[in-house]
């Protein structure tokens, strides 16, 4: 089954530590495309930073921590491109916002639903799991599993990135806050507990028994 995905990230508390550190914004799990005018390994995020912050021809600077690698840019707001990298993190000297990019549901089919496989499989098309927050991004997850979902006896599904891992029927997004809240409430969690969850095409989240850890 498809692993649900989301390639958009809200960072307000980061953006506050940057502007406190002087950049103007920051972008959790972005690294920049283009332009790049040098590439440079370093040994922490820190030296990386320093790389960009005393050097007047770059304005906007990726850290790469999973291979240490610095990737300095002389764009401006309009000519900067970015994607999305887990475990990077790009700094800008002028205010940026990233154009808004897609919700998607992963190519990769698995039985897995554990948070590292999902975390992996959605890395691979440069996305992570989806937190749904709003209720139009619940109607999109919906119009895409509804299309594109796995096909069950009672209706499409994928997986989501929220767990019961305590067996509880207390589901947990990734980042730690409840699912049930504006978007979900108790009623919409039928059958028993996780502790891997789907979404279905109606709205309706179940556990997924099959899961294979």
């Amino acid at each position: 089954m498809r692993s649900l995905a989301l390639v958009r990230l809200l960072a307000l508390g980061a953006m506050l530590q940057a502007r406190a550190r002087g950049w103007a914004s920051t972008l959790q799990n972005y690294v920049i495309v283009t332009p790049v005018y040098n590439t440079v390994h370093v040994r922490s995020q820190c030296a990386c930073e320093a790389q960009c912050r005393t050097n007047d021809t770059c304005t906007a600077v990726t850290y790469d921590a999973v291979s240490d690698v610095c990737f300095l840019s002389n764009a401006t707001g309009s000519s900067l491109t970015t994607r999305h990298l887990l475990e990077a993190v790009t700094y800008t000297k002028f205010s940026y916002v990233p154009a808004p990019t897609d919700m998607f549901l992963a190519s990769t089919w698995s039985k897995n639903g554990t948070r590292a496989n999902q975390v992996k499989i959605c890395a691979e098309e440069n996305g992570i799991p989806l937190i749904i927050r709003t209720t139009s991004e619940l109607e999109t997850a919906k119009q895409l599993i509804d299309a594109y979902g796995h096909f069950g006896v009672f209706g499409n599904y994928a997986f989501m990135s929220a767990r019961d891992e305590e067996g509880n029927r207390d589901l947990m997004w990734p980042d730690g806050t409840k699912v049930f809240g504006s978007v979900f409430s108790p009623a919409s969690m039928t059958g028993g507990s996780g502790p891997a969850m789907v979404l279905k095409a109606n709205g309706q989240v179940e556990p997924n028994l099959d899961e294979k850890e």
